[in-house]
């Protein structure tokens, strides 16, 4: 049994270990069968990330009570000294791996494992990380390709850099091949993943960047749509939406955090531009690609925003042009520099903000979904027919459509025409 909470690069991970425990002879465990071993990736992004992961840990040790327990990832990493006193591991045979241990944890299991408990002080050591190999991501059309891992940025809110350790770039020739295994076993669409895709190649030398990997990838692969998970405003440059025009498969979806539309805080962040620094980048998108997708992540609640502050925030987000917000609310992570700020925010205030920004994005989803209304798009068919005998894909772009036909048309890229806009769904019509 395999628990993941948090990211994409945990997902992708987590298939890595599939892949090595089947390779190895192992099977997953039946319904209604206990495991023998439960490998658990556990998630510190935020403070509701740490209790999900310490209620994992604890669900699946009282469920299982022979099996060994592997405890992996940014909360292992974190805070393992007090996770290891959970009273349900306690007499248990547990497995600790680091981050910066991925590689070599189904080795770890075999050969009996180590003792000694993750650190955040073990990520700032040079490591040799053997990268995870995925074969297939079972009942998912969609895969998730790593190509990247660590963070150098250190924003003032966030654990991650601390434990992921600094950025490390996938070398392109391993990425073209897992992207080629993906494909192979029947992928038609990857998500590039990782913890600041955009520093993909600052490490490697040669001139190797995002955007030359992601041409590579778009030329080896033509029949498979290539899909950004998240990437620095700062880092959307000419040559990013000049390939996103050139290549059909590099989809027209950009998901870009802004955290806050305010200078001031985006100052106190740690954020290495201006609120109009961000409104120029938008708007030059918006511009180039009429109809691309953006994504927005916005934190509210950081420590200092008062009403005024919020207010910004709301007035950049009803002027820009975007598709959708990820809206949530600050956490305060013990050891990253903001924990220690003055003006931090009331639980009730972050809510009353939260729900503000979550009406708004809702508003502009459904005004983009209009504009797209009459036109056709390529769609990626990924779940079969529901109970109304309606198949679910995806637009390039990025659109949820339904439609009528076989279930024989999953996992297949069709032409559809977006009919309709009702009850907040786009239906559409297969060409």
């Amino acid at each position: 049994m395999i628990i993941t909470l948090g990211c994409k690069v945990n997902q992708y991970e987590s298939a890595g270990f599939a892949a090595e425990l089947e390779r190895r002879g192992c099977t997953y465990a039946g319904e209604g069968e206990a495991a023998d071993l439960i490998i658990i990736n556990t998630c510190a992004v935020t403070g509701k990330g740490g209790v999900q992961s310490r209620n994992a840990v604890r669900r699946a040790a009282r469920a299982n009570p022979q099996a060994a327990i592997v405890i992996t990832g940014c909360y292992a990493q974190l805070d393992a000294q007090q996770c290891s006193k959970i009273k349900e591991l306690q007499g248990r045979r547990v497995i600790w791996a680091g981050n910066n241990q991925k590689g070599r944890l189904v080795s770890m299991i075999f050969n009996g494992g180590k003792p000694e408990l993750p650190s955040l002080a073990q990520m700032r050591k040079k490591v040799e990380e053997k990268p995870l190999v995925v074969q297939k991501f079972h009942g998912r059309t969609r895969a998730y390709l790593k190509i990247q891992d660590g963070c150098n940025a250190y924003c003032t809110y966030c654990i991650v850099p601390y434990t992921r350790g600094p950025s490390r770039s996938v070398p392109m020739a391993a990425v073209l091949e897992q992207a080629e295994l993906l494909a192979a076993n029947g992928h038609r669409e990857m998500v590039i993943t990782g913890i600041h895709v955009g520093n993909y190649g600052q490490d490697l030398g040669g001139g190797v960047n995002l955007v030359s990997l992601l041409e590579k990838l778009c030329e080896q692969s033509p029949a498979v749509r290539f899909r950004l998970s998240s990437i620095e405003p700062t880092e959307i440059g000419s040559e990013l939406l000049e390939l996103m025009l050139a290549k059909e498969n590099f989809v027209n979806h950009l998901h870009i955090p802004l955290q806050s539309g305010s200078t001031e805080i985006l100052e106190k962040m740690g954020r290495k531009y201006a609120a109009k620094d961000f409104e120029e980048i938008i708007t030059r998108c918006h511009k180039k690609i009429p109809h691309l997708c953006i994504g927005l992540d916005v934190m509210v609640g950081f420590p200092g925003e008062d009403e005024g502050l919020f207010r910004q925030t709301e007035q950049l987000l009803t002027r820009l042009p975007y598709t959708y917000l990820h809206v949530f609310p600050y956490s305060v992570r013990p050891g990253t520099k903001a924990a220690s700020f003055a003006g931090q925010v009331a639980k009730k205030i972050k809510s009353k903000r939260l729900a503000a920004l979550t009406a708004l994005s809702e508003r502009k989803k459904l005004a983009f979904y209009e504009q797209n209304l009459g036109s056709s798009r390529p769609v990626l068919v990924e779940k079969t027919r529901d109970s109304r005998g309606r198949l679910k894909g995806f637009t390039d772009n990025y659109i949820p459509v339904l439609m009528t036909g076989s279930d024989a048309l999953v996992n297949t890229v069709k032409n559809v025409r977006l009919s309709r806009l009702a009850g907040g769904e786009v239906f559409g019509e297969i060409l």
